[in-house]
């Protein structure tokens, strides 16, 4: 986890690798609605952490090539959640993520 300086606002920055075209989904959203794409994944997050799926990790692996890593900021909350998650289901931190932009 990296603080940034938007901490003192209880903001944390994430690096998450999207497939491209969940990373097109979240741009086009972001500029359709006039704001930041870190802003769109909170609301993203907030409503995945509201019924996450809770399964646990298949053991499938999805491909690293073509995925960009990229900065988001998120919510302190949201980065606390998300790692209680992590642990609860065995499952990555992108995982997470992608689960969140997908069911959005």
């Amino acid at each position: 986890m990296k603080t940034n300086a938007f901490s003192k606002f209880d903001y944390t920055t994430v690096y998450i690798g999207l497939p491209a075209d969940l990373s097109k989904k979240l741009k086009k959203l972001a500029q359709k609605v006039h704001i930041s794409e870190s802003a769109i994944l909170r609301q993203m997050l907030d409503k995945y952490l509201e019924k996450p799926l809770l399964r646990n990790k298949s053991g499938e692996k999805e491909g690293i090539l073509g995925i960009k890593l990229k900065p988001r900021t998120i919510l302190k909350e949201q980065d606390k959640r998300l790692r209680e998650l992590c642990n609860v289901t065995g499952r990555w931190l992108l995982e997470l993520f992608r689960e969140a932009v997908k069911a959005y």
